[in-house]
């Protein structure tokens, strides 16, 4: 087989797997946002806090999620601090969001639930 013949099958090829690939469906869900703090003990101990704020449709959380820091305790070093879900809080909007619909709200708080695009958590 002469390179040109090659180098034309492997051009289609390759095609036919990039239209393949492009036909699989995909989704993507993110957070909010959120916010990280600590607290200094007396004994020279640090608590850290976290707090999450998530569309109640998207990415589900679990009770536990974890921290790294980075380059502690020495350069290129990592330490995972344990973060537990204390609460979850409901922030939707009280009112509808348009005249007619239904009021936002999550839900149960377990896992992918809420009755609307729109309705937000706060995990911390």
């Amino acid at each position: 087989m002469s390179m040109k013949k090659f180098s034309t099958r492997f051009a289609q090829a390759f095609s036919a797997f990039l239209l393949l690939l492009s036909s699989v469906p995909a989704q993507a869900s993110h957070l909010y946002g959120g916010e990280l703090w600590w607290e200094c003990l007396p004994n020279g101990q640090v608590i850290f806090k976290m707090r999450l704020y998530r569309d109640c449709n998207g990415i589900p959380l679990t009770n536990n999620e974890n921290i790294h820091l980075l380059n502690y305790p020495t350069m290129g070093g990592t330490l995972t601090v344990p973060m537990t879900l204390i609460t979850s809080k409901d922030l939707s909007p009280s009112c509808s969001p348009f005249p007619g619909s239904t009021v936002l709200s999550c839900g149960s708080f377990s896992g992918i639930n809420g009755n609307g695009l729109g309705a937000i958590q706060e995990n911390y």
